[in-house]
């Protein structure tokens, strides 16, 4: 079992590139992209087969491409995030409501607004409640440092980069 120790996971840089510099030029790029599409699009997590196989416990039942969230965990998947029961790990479809070990950053065409509705209707059709557009807002603030193209994977409450976007596109911000 692989350890993870922080939101992005260092170890995808090959050997001898300059992690920092790396890291700086997404992370400008990310935020490129924030301010470029405010109001427009959405940073968003979608969820995806890229990746998949490459963690052994990795699954996917969720349609391609669909907005994804988190939820909570049972207390198996609290103790043990590789336990059978995959909650600690998994992201769930909005219109699905299936789950994938995988998610996606992306821009949907959505406003902020358009977002947290649709999270709270898929909230609503499931039966859930409680502060829906805070959580919604969370999920956007979670992917909101991250460049479109990352692949995401999930642990808990810990959140690690499993691939990044191709290089050439980091570099492109210089």
């Amino acid at each position: 079992m692989r350890e993870h120790k922080g939101p992005v996971d260092l170890e995808l840089f090959g050997p001898g590139e300059d992690v920092l510099v790396q890291a700086n030029r997404m992370l400008e790029l990310a935020r490129a992209v924030n301010e470029a599409t405010e109001g427009v699009m959405t940073k968003a997590l979608v969820a995806t087969r890229e990746s998949q196989g490459t963690r052994a416990g990795d699954f996917y039942e969720c349609t391609q491409g669909e907005l994804v969230c988190v939820g909570g965990m049972c207390p198996d998947g609290t103790r043990d995030p590789y336990s059978d029961c995959g909650c600690a790990r998994a992201f769930y479809g909005l219109a699905s409501h299936q789950a994938t070990s995988t998610a996606l950053v992306t821009m949907v065409p959505l406003s902020r607004d358009d977002y947290v509705e649709a999270f709270r209707s898929s909230m609503a059709a499931q039966g859930l409640t409680g502060d829906v557009a805070c959580e919604a807002l969370e999920m956007l603030d979670l992917v909101a440092d991250w460049c479109p193209g990352t692949i995401v994977e999930r642990r808990g409450w810990e959140f690690t980069v499993r691939r990044l976007p191709p290089l050439p596109l980091i570099g492109e911000i210089r």
